[in-house]
């Protein structure tokens, strides 16, 4: 299957593996070093020679703060930081690490996202790219309902670019 997508398009940079954290079930079935298998695939089958290589996740760079949620930005920290650490120890090219960045539930101090994309930075030194960015109300009846004004979606997405893209590693943030 990694075959065939690879082959496929000339884009140029590819999350070869998405979620790592929830959606286990395969690695957990095969071995967590298939992971770095799965990227040599990509890299060999790839259409553009400059196709940059990624692995995302949801729930780092924007994990709620520490104060909402005790310890689940560090345990997903460390969870995902073993997982990238398994693929480069296997022989697995990773390019840049992806960080889905969503914002839900309460809005985030920008140093706390820059204080993040640092610490992320200074362990591994790749380039980052924040994915799948949007700003988005919760669902009624949630833990924790919040509903977005306007304009505190233009300031949060002001926000975030600007944190993003003060970093020197940072390559882009898709919405």
């Amino acid at each position: 299957e990694i075959t065939n997508w690879a082959g496929q398009w000339n884009v140029y940079e590819w999350d070869v593996i998405n979620e790592t954290l929830s959606n286990k079930l395969l690695m957990e079935i095969l071995g967590y070093q298939e992971m770095a298998e799965w990227f040599r695939i990509a890299e060999s089958n790839m259409v553009n020679a400059g196709c940059k290589l990624l692995i995302n996740d949801y729930q780092i760079i924007s994990a709620m703060s520490a104060t909402r949620k005790p310890g689940w930005y560090t345990n997903r920290r460390d969870r995902y930081m073993a997982n990238i650490d398994q693929i480069i120890a296997d022989g697995g090219r990773v390019d840049r690490i992806g960080f889905q960045s969503r914002i839900k539930h309460e809005r985030r101090d920008p140093q706390l996202i820059y204080d993040r994309l640092e610490e992320w930075g200074n362990a591994y030194g790749l380039e980052m790219v924040g994915t799948e960015f949007e700003v988005i109300n919760s669902n009624p009846g949630d833990w924790m309902e919040y509903i977005y004004t306007d304009e505190e979606r233009a300031q949060i997405t002001e926000e975030m670019m600007t944190q993003y893209y003060s970093h020197p590693l940072v390559t882009g943030l898709n919405a």
